[in-house]
This record gives C-alpha cells, structure tokens and sequence, in this order.
C-alpha cells in the first residue's frame, strides 16, 4: 500500500502489508505496541486512544450527520509534526490486514461452523476466495473479531452484505481519524502545511 493507508471502504487506496498475528511489529516505538490476536476491536480502540498524542486527541472533532451519526474528523488546529507522524503511524498500525493465510484460516473456522444452502461444494472455494480478497482492505483484529461473532450469532453461513456491514462501522472511527490526520488542519498557515506534508512523505 502506498503511504496514506487509506481503506477500501472511504473507495481510495490499498491496505499496508500485513504483518503476523501481532500487527504492528515495526511499529512498535510509535507507542501502539503490538496488537495481540486475543484482543478485541473494542479494546484496540482504547489502546489507540490512550496512545495517541494530546496534541492530536484535543485537535480531532467528530463530525456527525442530522441522526447524530458518525461521518467524520477534522483538525480544527496544527498538531506538531512530530505528533502527527506519531499518530498516523499509530492509526496505520491499527488498520493493518490479516495476511492471506490468516484470512482464509479464519474463513475456514466461520466456513466448518455455519451452514450454507445456497453454495454449492464446487463453487465454495470461489467464494471463499472473494471474501479473502474483501477482507484484506480491514483491519485484521476487526476481521478476527468479526468472522468468530458471525459465528456464534448464527448457524447461517453469512451473506457478504452482512459482513461488510460488521466491518465497515468498526472500521470507520480509525480510517476518519487518519483521514482527517493526512487532511490537516481547517486553515492551516502555509509553513505548517508544508511541515506536514515532509512529515508524512518520511512515513
């Protein structure tokens, strides 16, 4: 994946390389740490919160539709470059894929515990196949947590609709943190821009 770690659900780029079962090996010194394949979504999310800058958790405001849901972040000030190469790279780190042979194991796990009707035996590694290539846009311990909740909420076999909807909302609060990161600051004076933008191109 190029820099920028956007996923496919906001439609832009590609997911980062995956690592192991503990995602975020290289990262380590940005002060996420590892994230452990016993580690919910949930607890992932706090890790990151109580991880992330001051400078970056005081900066981000969510944006939100008429219903009050989530839609977004925004950077109402500068965040010191420093900061916010801390911060996408922690952001990176939780956005990180399952490798493929994870991804299938997990399909694997959800495909011996469920029943499916509707897929033939000929064309169930067709299917398994399309599902691999989806969930490598998510992040792994999101993909984990999902495929084994599936799991126990039905004997069903799971349409690809009901997934991705799983998916996308847990995904969604750390992809608009770093899009919002990568967008910058509402305003920001010229000289800190271009801070941000040498900060970013060394990630």
């Amino acid at each position: 994946m190029d820099k920028s770690n956007t996923s496919k659900i906001t439609g832009k780029q590609n997911p980062v390389p995956a690592q192991s079962n503990k995602i975020g090996t290289p990262r380590s010194a940005t002060g996420l740490g590892t994230i452990s394949s016993l580690e919910t979504p949930a607890q992932v999310d706090l890790k990151l919160q109580a991880s992330l800058p001051v400078s970056v958790i005081s900066s981000l405001v969510e944006t939100v539709d008429q219903d009050y849901d989530l839609t977004g972040y925004r950077m109402t000030e500068p965040i010191p470059a420093k900061d916010l190469e801390t911060a996408v790279a922690m952001l990176e780190v939780s956005l990180t894929p399952l490798n493929k042979s994870e991804i299938m194991q997990e399909l694997t796990m959800l495909q011996v515990k469920t029943v499916n009707r509707t897929v033939k035996q000929k064309d169930q590694e067709l299917m398994l196949s399309a599902y691999a290539e989806e969930l490598q846009y998510f992040p792994g311990d999101i993909v984990r947590h999902t495929l084994r909740s599936l799991a126990l909420s039905s004997k069903w076999w799971p349409a690809w609709h009901d997934v991705a909807k799983e998916l996308v909302w847990r995904t969604e609060k750390r992809q608009f943190k770093l899009d919002a990161l990568q967008r910058g600051a509402i305003d920001t004076p010229t000289k800190y821009a271009n801070l941000i933008n040498q900060s970013l191109k060394r990630i």
